[in-house]
């Protein structure tokens, strides 16, 4: 009976420590501003995901999303850029969003959504490069993964 009682009394006194330190690298929500959203990037035709974190890259992205345009400015003390840029697309009615961003101690996780019309849908025939560009504080230095979500819009 008393070695049931010795791990059964560690367990109980350890579990609300270890609540504790899983609350603590629960992920935290991180605020961020769009830079440029829309249909028609320059980037590159099979799409992507990235992360900026230099004013060298930002203006090496930029000029390959929006060559001759300027470059808008971002310090890069502060932030980040994370860009979601789909590729193209053969037919209109097609979106990439970052829908958030959230941090862990180990991670930042990026939610995308790529919206997409359904078959009932009447949409136009034409070649589009949907993308989405945000500035987000800077985190750690931790991988950053994008997580897309499919959304297909079924219209009447």
């Amino acid at each position: 009976m008393r070695k049931l009682l010795i791990p059964l009394a560690a367990a109980l006194l350890a579990a609300p420590f270890s609540l504790l330190s899983n609350a603590s690298m629960a992920a935290a929500p991180v605020s961020f501003t769009t830079i440029d959203w829309g249909f028609n990037s320059s980037w590159s035709s099979t799409g992507g995901d990235v992360v900026v974190r230099t004013q060298e890259q930002w203006k090496r992205t930029w000029q390959l999303h929006s060559p001759g345009t300027t470059v808008p400015s971002v310090d890069f003390t502060q932030n980040d850029v994370y860009c979601s840029f789909m590729g193209w697309v053969f037919i209109g009615g097609v979106t990439v969003e970052i829908t958030g961003v959230n941090a862990e101690a180990t991670k930042v996780a990026v939610a995308v959504k790529n919206t997409h019309p359904g078959i009932n849908c009447t949409v136009i025939g034409i070649v589009t490069n949907p993308f989405h560009i945000v500035s987000v504080p800077k985190q750690a230095p931790v991988p950053v993964g994008f997580q897309h979500q499919i959304v297909v819009n079924d219209c009447p």
